[in-house]
């Protein structure tokens, strides 16, 4: 919808570009190509001079045309629409994006062993025992199989102990003791010490890896942009930098905020240096505010201008500078009165002025015929060469050689004569304005044909025709190319044709500023209201919620949840894990300590029923003889 309502509004544009390079060419043929011979033949071009404040003003008119205006909106929504403008934008935001990688990289770096999502996968495999072989839990199985049997070891000697020590009796036998009690006593202060080691040794580990934990977590807690600041050495943070300092602002009002309720925009705290001033400019500036502030302020310049009536034609600047395009510039070329002095000063021209028929018409143009200019150069009769000539002739013979009618004249007085002298000077004079009127370096540039490369393109024979189905006029004979611009021809002219050019000028800025007209009129309403709803709709809208959208608040949540979580949960669960292993490996040793003597209770008393049944054989020893009841 948008490029389409680009495309039928193209015409205001159009119109604009062709009366600004139209403009131009004047502007470069009476100024910047104006032959420099002209000055150095000591004539000054008075159509020029007066012709140039006008022109300004005219430009001024057509600058603060409502055409203008309509253009500059359809080209800035254009641009800002444009695929050139969308690759800006993104090296912008890739440029901008430094700071957070900043962040990244130094979080990466700092705390990238615990957060690594491998590493915690691979782990959680080890646990859960997903997609890998689950070396945590089978660990954890054996030491729980293990207490659990010293456990029952232990209880079952002990209850055996307490409770059925003693078997059965024989008749005319005392009960004799049971061995179950200090065997199971034996193995469990013997198996006891390697279960205590082992617990010992895997609080020992946990602790060790609880230490440097714990530090990264004091660090974490106490995050701050200081913190980071005094820490940044070791880290290799270079915080004297654009990036640093942005990435210092990022964790300040992001990660950890003064006040934990503030929800600071992303777009506020990454800036980046003006290429031109060096000053630093937001990326809300950059993306938000520059864009709308630019959009808002053509069509602002639309509303402005919206309610003028007068049109480009009928202006009255534009019509005083069509009325002074009537007189012939060749005609304004000229000796003024100011330039008379010197001519009267100098030792090549001042004899003439001794005589009252050629002083009378040395003020003069290059223009053979005497004429009375009009318009803004008011109703003074400037003489031509004609005049300044037919008055030199009475000094001589005139010499006709020219097509023209500069000719010098064979001068009849004799040498050193006064009016021989005059007649000379006279003569040099005339020679001046035959430098000029030879000329062939005055430009009369046009445009080059887009149809044919070749070919003149000259924006007075464009026409256009009203096509009443789209209510727009289609136009032929505009020297556009296909890209909307128009290449300049240089030619070279004489100055006839350089007169005939300046005076084609008339119609020429008739045509394109006919044209504006029409585009405005045609085309108008289009830009005022249909693109500037879409564009505020589709582009400004959009573009204001992204801004105020693109908040950081809720990385200090998460910041302060993962600390809360790893620090507070985690490590101190970790701790506790580790203090459960040292107090199961110290309650261990108790039991061990209580096993050995169970078992040497229980395994004294065997002993001492088997001792009293010894038989005593002689004095070659002693062999014992075990009770019935023992096996």
């Amino acid at each position: 919808q948008t490029r389409g309502l680009l495309d039928y509004t193209l015409p205001v544009t159009e119109s604009v570009t062709i009366t600004t390079e139209t403009i131009a060419l004047l502007k470069d043929a009476i100024g910047a190509n104006f032959p420099s011979e002209v000055a150095e033949n000591k004539h000054s071009c008075q159509f020029c001079t007066g012709l140039t404040p006008v022109l300004n003003e005219v430009v001024d008119v057509l600058d603060s045309s409502i055409t203008t205006a309509l253009s500059a909106a359809r080209v800035e929504v254009e641009k800002q629409l444009s695929a050139e403008n969308a690759e800006k934008l993104q090296q912008t935001f890739q440029t901008a994006a430094e700071p957070l990688i900043e962040v990244k990289v130094l979080f990466r770096d700092t705390f990238g062993s615990f957060t690594d999502t491998d590493k915690f996968l691979q782990f959680n495999g080890y646990l859960t025992g997903d997609g890998q072989t689950p070396y945590v839990k089978i660990i954890t199985a054996i030491i729980i199989v293990i207490a659990l049997a010293l456990s029952c070891c232990m209880n079952v000697g002990f209850l055996s102990f307490v409770f059925f020590e003693k078997g059965k009796a024989v008749a005319g036998e005392p009960k004799p003791f049971r061995k179950i009690p200090h065997r199971c006593a034996c193995l469990t202060w013997c198996c006891g010490w390697w279960f205590a080691i082992l617990a010992f040794f895997v609080a020992g580990l946990m602790t060790a890896i609880a230490v440097p934990l714990s530090g990264m977590c004091i660090i974490m807690d106490d995050l701050s942009p200081q913190l980071l600041q005094d820490i940044a050495p070791a880290l290799d943070f270079n915080t004297s930098s654009d990036e640093g300092a942005q990435a210092l602002g990022i964790i300040e009002n992001c990660l950890v905020p003064p006040d934990p309720t503030l929800n600071a925009m992303l777009l506020d705290l990454i800036w980046m240096r003006n290429e031109t001033t060096d000053e630093k400019e937001t990326l809300r500036e950059i993306i938000v505010d520059q864009v709308k502030d630019q959009i808002q302020a053509v069509f602002a310049a639309v509303d402005d201008v919206a309610g003028q009536n007068v049109t480009l034609a009928n202006d009255s600047k534009v019509i005083l500078l069509r009325e002074m395009f009537r007189n012939p510039v060749d005609m304004l070329i000229m000796t003024g009165q100011s330039d008379i002095q010197d001519f009267a000063s100098s030792p090549d021209y001042g004899a003439m002025f001794s005589q009252t028929s050629l002083q009378e018409k040395a003020v003069s143009s290059v223009r053979c015929a005497t004429d009375t200019m009009s318009g803004g150069f008011g109703n003074l009769t400037v003489s031509g060469v004609e005049a300044f000539v037919s008055a030199l002739a009475t000094f001589g013979t005139r010499n006709v050689l020219r097509t023209d009618c500069a000719d010098t004249v064979v001068c009849a007085d004799v040498v050193n004569s006064p009016r021989r002298e005059a007649c000379e000077a006279g003569n040099r004079f005339v020679t001046l304005k035959q430098n000029i009127m030879d000329l062939q370096n005055f430009r009369c540039d046009v445009f080059v044909d887009p149809q044919d490369m070749s070919s003149d393109c000259d924006p007075l024979s464009m026409t256009g025709t009203f096509n009443s189905t789209s209510g727009i006029t289609t136009w032929t004979g505009g020297c556009l190319m296909p890209d909307g611009t128009m290449v300049r021809k240089v030619k070279p002219c004489s100055l006839s044709d350089f007169t005939a050019y300046l005076q084609a000028f008339d119609a020429r800025l008739g045509a394109v500023v006919g044209r504006m007209d029409k585009a405005a009129n045609e085309v108008g309403p289009a830009i005022r209201d249909g693109l500037h709803d879409i564009v505020n709709d589709k582009l400004l809208v959009p573009i204001e919620t992204v801004g105020d959208g693109v908040t950081c608040g809720f990385l200090a949540r998460f910041y302060r949840e993962m600390v809360e979580g790893m620090c507070y949960q985690g490590v101190s669960g970790f701790t506790l894990i580790s203090q459960s292993y040292t107090g199961c490996a110290v309650l261990t040793l108790f039991i061990v300590i209580l096993s050995y003597i169970l078992w040497r209770r229980a395994i004294d008393n065997v002993n001492s029923v088997v001792r009293t049944d010894i038989t005593i054989m002689g004095s070659e020893g002693v062999v014992p003889t075990a009770p019935k009841d023992i096996p």
